[in-house]
């Protein structure tokens, strides 16, 4: 019969060995196993789940360029429903450091957490989950990806978990290889979030481009870029505006002396009464904003005539009139009015 010690001496070392044994035997597996079988032995796969990503992880390690292989793998058994054993082969891939697997990786890796968030009733786990996939992104979002819809993907996952500063990243990843159709919507996101995060440097440059791009709103992106930066430096030859954008951006810095000239410009060219009435009503407002009445008085007295039917305008015109102390060019204005009512 053995001695009491030399059996818990026998334990001791066993269980040790063991340990050893099993990692010994997995490194020989890997470089022994015929890859062809591999996949199937994988699926097959129900208990031991833990030692399957051991394996894999030597495989790996020893191998390199079997990292696309576990990754697949990873996704059939995604497409099975076998999310512990999925899980288990990414982690495995945690380590490889070629942008398109870790950009695989965490996004194989949001869609399981996302299916098993839609199950869990508990709280906790489910603000584990909600934490693993901040991580995630976080983990890859200064990587620059080729693939846009993935990308897009990735940023809208970081606007659902609230991550701001992540989407803010992914982004501008997108705008880098977004076509052309698509810049507006990406540089307005990109406008939103960084003025959210008090990223004034990137709002700039997102609203300097918005300017450029969006002429439709260019007025819009103009007073949102003064409002934030008055004394941003900015030149209307750079920023390609024409037009009543460019007339309005005079004014928005200060150059009255450009703007009204040309909006008068815009009056005559106008096509439509519409038009022309509303670069007149901007004449007269600029003007009397820089308490020079008298000036638009003298300008606007040469259009009074295309207006004589419509009482809204004349009345405008009168009051201007009236302002600029000019009572002659009221009383004028007033005999036109009755001589065209016939009124004796």
């Amino acid at each position: 019969m053995l001695h009491k010690d030399a059996i818990n001496h026998q334990k001791i070392i066993s269980k040790g060995e063991l340990l050893t044994l099993a990692l010994l035997f997995l490194a020989v597996l890997v470089l022994l196993f015929p890859r062809q079988g591999l996949k199937e032995q994988i699926l097959e796969e129900k208990s031991n789940y833990d030692l399957t990503s051991i394996y894999l992880h030597n495989l790996i390690r020893l191998e390199p360029e079997n990292a696309d292989l576990v990754l697949e793998m990873a996704k059939i058994l995604y497409q099975q429903k076998k999310f512990h054993l999925a899980k288990n082969l990414l982690l495995a891939l945690r380590e490889d450091k070629t942008p398109k697997i870790q950009q695989e990786v965490s996004l194989l890796s949001l869609q399981i957490n996302n299916v098993r968030l839609e199950k869990e009733k508990n709280i906790h786990k489910k603000a584990l989950l909600l934490q693993e996939n901040a991580t995630l992104l976080s983990h890859i979002a200064d990587v620059e990806y080729h693939d846009i819809n993935k990308s897009k993907t990735l940023y809208y996952t970081a606007l659902a978990l609230k991550e701001k500063q992540t989407a803010l990243k992914f982004n501008l990843n997108i705008l880098s290889q977004c076509p052309r159709n698509e810049q507006l919507k990406w540089l307005k996101n990109l406008h939103y979030l960084a003025h959210d995060l008090n990223q004034t440097t990137i709002d700039k440059e997102a609203l300097l481009e918005l300017v450029k791009q969006d002429t439709h709103e260019s007025i819009l992106w103009l007073d949102a870029l003064l409002s934030m930066d008055k004394k941003v430096i900015l030149n209307a030859k750079e920023l390609g505006l024409k037009g009543d954008n460019l007339a309005y951006f005079y004014l928005l810095t200060k150059q009255a002396d450009k703007a009204i000239p040309l909006y008068l410009s815009l009056y005559k060219e106008a096509k439509n009464h519409v038009e022309k009435r509303a670069y007149l009503l901007k004449i007269i407002k600029q003007l009397r904003a820089s308490n020079k009445a008298k000036e638009a008085a003298t300008i606007v007295q040469a259009y009074e005539d295309d207006y004589l039917q419509e009482s809204d305008t004349i009345k405008i015109l009168l009051k201007l009139y009236l302002e600029a102390g000019r009572a002659d060019l009221a009383k004028r204005l007033s005999l036109k009015l009755m001589q065209k009512k016939d009124i004796k």
